[in-house]
């Protein structure tokens, strides 16, 4: 069952929110939602479910899904947003030159885009 906002309540909206990084200050409002009760929203499936409906579109389902490396260490090192290379390195605590070849890996599995100095994912 979905969380209702007591924003939302007096129109009886029914809310789910993505979960963010705890580094990311864009990610308190939706991190605030889930703390108070809505229902995360971590992968199509958590939305079709929600409404109700049993199966995702093919195009949503070949999408890539960073859920599906939940313990890579740059994965988790990289923000919601652009993350540097030097912060990755940091907190992977891999060295540059691992980050690097994992970047590229993650880059052909169309899990991250790199663009010079930063990673997104995407």
């Amino acid at each position: 069952m979905l969380a209702t906002i007591p924003s939302a309540t007096s129109d009886g909206i029914d809310v789910m929110a993505v979960p963010g990084s705890v580094r990311n200050g864009a990610a308190i409002g939706t991190n605030q939602l889930l703390a108070e009760g809505c229902a995360p929203v971590r992968d199509v499936d958590d939305v079709t479910t929600a409404l109700g409906l049993t199966e995702a579109t093919t195009a949503a389902r070949s999408a890539p899904n960073v859920m599906a490396e939940p313990d890579n260490p740059v994965l988790c090192a990289i923000d919601d947003g652009p993350t540097s290379i030097d912060e990755i390195v940091a907190r992977s605590g891999l060295t540059a030159a691992e980050v690097a070849a994992e970047i590229a890996r993650l880059e052909l599995d169309g899990l991250v885009c790199a663009d010079g100095a930063r990673v997104r994912r995407t």
